[in-house]
């Protein structure tokens, strides 16, 4: 394990890259899910045409509005973690004999 002490205390770059390899899988993960939610919604669109499936859709439209976000989000944040894990690894190479 590579790390050192930096004016935050230790870090380990190595494990700052996993988990911002996890971090990344789990934006992906929720995209798949979302994405086959939304086929979902939209097969039952094609049946529910009565006012409860209007409304349902409504709410379906909120939803997924805000479920995209959180796939950026997480996303952005992983990216975060592989610039922060290449820094720490730049200082240790650096810092190594």
């Amino acid at each position: 394990m590579i790390g050192g002490h930096g004016a935050g205390g230790y870090y380990d770059p190595e494990s700052i890259a996993q988990h911002a390899q996890l971090t990344q899988q789990r934006a992906e993960d929720i995209s798949t899910a979302v994405s086959a939610l939304m086929s979902a919604a939209q097969e039952l669109e094609q049946v529910w045409s009565d006012l409860p499936g209007r409304q349902f859709k409504s709410d379906f439209d909120e939803w997924a509005g805000s479920a995209g976000p959180v796939v950026e989000r997480l996303e952005e944040f992983a990216q975060r973690l592989r610039a922060a894990a290449a820094r720490y690894q730049a200082i240790a190479d650096g810092a190594a004999p």
